[in-house]
């Protein structure tokens, strides 16, 4: 984006050559210098929201989009916060699970399929009492309970009794997984919140969330002795596991020499590469689907020119785009318009 200049005729203040927005807010800022009756609102053409930090300024700026650094680019671009973690579950209360607290549950309930919030913040599972209605029980079936719980902002939250739930759901390989769960009853809320114990059983996360560089592990540098299969989903309608790394992004540089800059060294220089960029640069495994960054403003267009392909290289070109079109990254055209 060109550098801007105040729009106040005989004022010489220019702008430095930044992105279009905050060129906009600065002109505007600095327009309040001048006397009240000749200030005005600077006008910049918007081109594109992404942008590369360049020097520190002392304006404070009002930005009123969500900004998000990129590693792969390695710039700040315009992107809306991710939705809330809701995940579909199905839900049952069976009697034998209250029999196991004392309990006699003898009323026919309801399979209640459901849109539950995976809350890791949350120490236990915590039902609205819409949620208690649609499986079929009222306040007064509820287990009796002296717990106390307390929001993030410290507040109580009324607790009305316990039941004790059937969560399941399938996994991207199409498994069955169920787990069983004491959720608590509120009259303060109409959804059903599940806990960090309730992620690690129905496998969202694993048992050691928190730790950090622990989904990494057994991923970056390693060629992932144990063979444990990778659950990375579906591949262009099929679902894939393999024993390769999981593709992540790169690691951050090493800080320092593994070994003595020597030519002796050179093969297990060139091996320590490999193996730490195992996982991202490195990774050509198949079945692990691709993500390309994309601008969401750009406008797509075509190109029918098909580039010339020198014969001798037929067959490892087509190899590469054959891979391509498994990874997702390309579609196949039956034909041209």
């Amino acid at each position: 984006m060109p550098a801007g200049q105040c729009p106040i005729p005989g004022c010489d203040y220019v702008t430095d050559d930044l992105d279009a927005a905050i060129v906009a807010a600065l002109i505007t800022a600095h327009s309040t210098t001048h006397a009240p009756g000749l200030v005005t609102t600077a006008k910049v053409e918007k081109h594109n929201q992404q942008f590369t930090p360049k020097e520190k300024s002392d304006r404070t700026l009002a930005i009123d989009h969500h900004l998000f650094y990129n590693n792969l680019s390695d710039t700040w671009i315009s992107k809306d916060s991710k939705p809330q973690p809701f995940v579909n579950l199905i839900l049952r209360i069976l009697p034998e699970d209250y029999e196991a607290f004392g309990f006699n549950m003898t009323k026919i309930t309801n399979t209640v399929a459901t849109s539950v919030l995976a809350d890791t913040g949350c120490q236990s599972c915590l039902a609205g009492i819409e949620v208690i209605y649609r499986l079929g029980i009222n306040p007064y079936e509820l287990i009796p309970v002296n717990i106390k719980m307390h929001a993030t902002n410290n507040k109580g939250v009324t607790i009305l009794g316990a039941t004790i739930l059937r969560i399941s759901g399938k996994d991207d390989q199409g498994r069955h997984v169920e787990m069983k769960q004491m959720t608590y009853v509120t009259d303060n809320s109409d959804k059903l919140f599940i806990s960090r114990e309730a992620c690690i059983a129905l496998r969202m996360i694993s048992d050691s969330f928190t730790t950090i560089g622990d989904e990494t592990q057994h991923t970056l540098g390693t060629k992932n002795p144990q063979n444990i299969p990778n659950k990375i989903g579906r591949v262009n309608g099929l679902a894939n596991t393999c024993n390769c790394p999981k593709r992540k992004l790169p690691p951050a540089m090493p800080t320092k020499l593994p070994y003595p800059a020597s030519e002796a060294n050179l093969t297990k220089m060139k091996q320590f590469l490999m193996d730490y960029y195992k996982s991202s640069t490195f990774n050509t495994c198949d079945h692990q689907p691709l993500q390309l960054t994309v601008d969401p403003d750009a406008e797509p267009f075509a190109h029918h020119t098909p580039v010339p392909v020198p014969i001798h290289w037929k067959e490892e070109v087509k190899t590469g785009l054959d891979q391509d079109i498994r990874l997702g990254v390309l579609e196949p055209v039956t034909r041209c318009p």
